[in-house]
This record gives C-alpha cells, sequence and structure tokens, in this order.
C-alpha cells in the first residue's frame, strides 16, 4: 500500500521525533514543520490527509496553533483537510471548544504519550483520505469515460456527416451530386404545382473541355471546373440548385421564376459567366486565360410540362440540339407527347448513335 502524507507542526524536536516514533506502524509519511511559515510552504504544493498542529506554536514566529490553522484553510489544497490539534497539557474546555469551532476534527492532549490514541485517531483520518482518493479517482475516470464516449460520438457523427456530404455532394466542386440533384429536381416540383409556381431546369455541358485536359493535365481541368461551379452558384439564388452531374456536366434549377423572359435571361447570363475566360496558374508559374464554350438547354414547368422524366428529357434535348449547332442557350421548343415519353439518359444514347 503507497504510504499517505500527514503534515505535523510542532515547535518541539523531541515531541516531533515521539510522533514518529508513534505513528511509525501505520502507512503515512510523516512530514514535520517546526513553525507555522514552514507549514504553510509545505501546503503550498502538497496535499495531507491531515494536519497534526501544536495549538501553543509560538516559536520563531508570530502565530499560535488556531492562527496557522485559519491560515490554511485559505489555501485550496489544505482548505478541507482536517486539522487535529495537540497540547503538551491540560485542553481547558474553552481551547476544545474554540478548536471544535474551527471545524477541528479532534483535540488530542499528550498524544505523543498515548500513541494507541494517536495512531487510532490518526489512522480514520487516513482511511476516510483513501477513500476520499479513491472516489475522486473512480469519479475522474468515469468522467474521462464520458469524455471518451462523447468524443466518439462526435466523431460518428462527423463520420456520417462526412459520408452523407461524399454520397450526395460531388468531391471537386462542393456541390450536389447527381444522387442529390435527383431528390432536388423532385422538391422542386413538388412546390412549383403547389404554388403554382414557374420552374426552370437547365442542362449545361462545357464544350472543348476534352481539348483543355489534353493540353494542360488533369489539375487545370479540374480547377477550371471548380471555377465553372462556383460561377454558377454564384449567378443564381440561394434558392436555386447547382448539381454537377458528372464530368463537365451541369444542371441547375430556378425556383419561382416570373416569366419566361426572365428565364430566358438567367439562361443568357448563366452562358456569359461560364464562357468568360478563366484565368488559371500553371504548374511553371505561367498564368494563362482559358476559354471553354457552352451549351445549355432549358425546360420549363408548367409551360412545357409538370411531369418530371419530361422535364428532363425536354432539357437534354434542348442542350443537345444547341450543342449539334455550335453550342449557346436555349429553350425547349416544345413539350413531347407523353406516350412517347422515354428517359432522358436513353434519349442521349440515341443521340449519340445518331
Amino acid at each position: 500500500m503507497d504510504k499517505t502524507m500527514i503534515l505535523l507542526v510542532d515547535a518541539d524536536a523531541g515531541r516531533r521525533h515521539a510522533y514518529r516514533e508513534a505513528l511509525a506502524a501505520l502507512p503515512v509519511e510523516v512530514v514535520d514543520a517546526p513553525n507555522g511559515p514552514k507549514a504553510i510552504a509545505l501546503c503550498a504544493s502538497n496535499q495531507y490527509a491531515v494536519i497534526l498542529i501544536d495549538l501553543q506554536l509560538r516559536v520563531g514566529d508570530d502565530m499560535d496553533g488556531h492562527e496557522l490553522a485559519s491560515m490554511l484553510r485559505q489555501n485550496p489544497l489544505s482548505a478541507s483537510t482536517p486539522v487535529i490539534f495537540t497540547t503538551g497539557g491540560r485542553a481547558e474546555p474553552e481551547i476544545r471548544r474554540t478548536a471544535y469551532r474551527m471545524g477541528a476534527a479532534g483535540v488530542l492532549i499528550n498524544a505523543p504519550s498515548e500513541p494507541e490514541i494517536l495512531r487510532h485517531k490518526v489512522r480514520g483520518m487516513v482511511e476516510r483520505y483513501r477513500e476520499r482518493e479513491a472516489q475522486t479517482r473512480r469519479l475522474h475516470a468515469l468522467e474521462q469515460e464520458l469524455r471518451q464516449a462523447r468524443d466518439d460520438l462526435t466523431r460518428q457523427k462527423s463520420e456520417m456527416e462526412t459520408v452523407r456530404r461524399q454520397s450526395t455532394g460531388d468531391l471537386l466542386t462542393g456541390l450536389p451530386n447527381r444522387m442529390l440533384f435527383e431528390d432536388r429536381i423532385t422538391g422542386a416540383l413538388i412546390r412549383s404545382r403547389r404554388h403554382q409556381a414557374r420552374l426552370g431546369l437547365i442542362y449545361l455541358d462545357l464544350d472543348r473541355f476534352k481539348a483543355v485536359n489534353d493540353q494542360y493535365g488533369k489539375a487545370v481541368g479540374d480547377e477550371v471546373l471548380a471555377v465553372v461551379a462556383r460561377r454558377l452558384v454564384s449567378t443564381v439564388r440561394a434558392s436555386d440548385t447547382v448539381a454537377r452531374l458528372g464530368g463537365d456536366e451541369f444542371a441547375v434549377v430556378l425556383e419561382a421564376l416570373d416569366s419566361v423572359a426572365g428565364a430566358d435571361h438567367v439562361g443568357q447570363k448563366l452562358l456569359k459567366t461560364v464562357t468568360d475566360p478563366i484565368p488559371v496558374k500553371l504548374a511553371d508559374g505561367t498564368q494563362v486565360e482559358i476559354r471553354v464554350g457552352a451549351s445549355l438547354g432549358m425546360a420549363l414547368c408548367p409551360d412545357h410540362t409538370d411531369q418530371r422524366n419530361d422535364l428532363l428529357m425536354l432539357a437534354d434535348m434542348a442542350m443537345y440540339a444547341v450543342k449539334r449547332d455550335g453550342g449557346g442557350f436555349r429553350i425547349a421548343a416544345a413539350p413531347p407527347p407523353s406516350q412517347n415519353v422515354v428517359s432522358a439518359d436513353e434519349f442521349r444514347m440515341r443521340q449519340q448513335a445518331q
């Protein structure tokens, strides 16, 4: 069993020796001080299970045992340490009452001459101190476990959020990916029908982007895509959605449009912001301006259709039509017959096969 420290404050060297002899059988380390200042200095850096103070302490300083005990109560390390007052002679009732009023744990008379009583009293204090220390350690361990559990939960939430972002967000641009776009367009159509508001869907495909990758490398191509994404987001409202569908393909969902003319205006702005020169610094430090073209096709709800698949296909058809003509922006001409509707992916495969 590790030894616990107790502090003995007594001006008489002989009594201090007698105390040590009496307490030698206990698992304690006796630290002694001949006066108050020394005791205060020791309590400033150590914690003790119990402090034994001679009531008549007045050698080389101006404080007695009561005064020393009061001063030790002001030190955080010794404020709650039990104090046992000792006296070499009779302890008058008033002395005892004063000691207990000060919160003393006991008053021992001629303690060194009655070692059994001294050991009994100190042993009880030490055992309670050890119990408190054990409880404190258990409490600290529990707090550590709780902190660890909170940290684990926070980390798990962060990992789940990362997985969620990675599964629904584009890692390069930070935009919603195709999966999240599918949810966004569905929700936007529901709101459009509920509020009888016009909705616009734009498919956007960059032109001559492969040449950028071939000439400057993938890193520059990725930077161009990131710039395009930022420009698209900055051109539309916060309530609108810009998504990257993959490669150099993007989609924009515009909600609550005022008019067809307003929709056309937004489409033209998007075309301009994408095709404006993009300044890029190459690996060798050279600054170049990269120009890419773009093909944008827009379909409107309810002007063209309020059906999801029809809207997707109309936007795709408009985009491929304008791409065949060399790029630009075009609003779909008319809705397809519902009975002849095919999926956007199937339409695209047919267009590529032509």
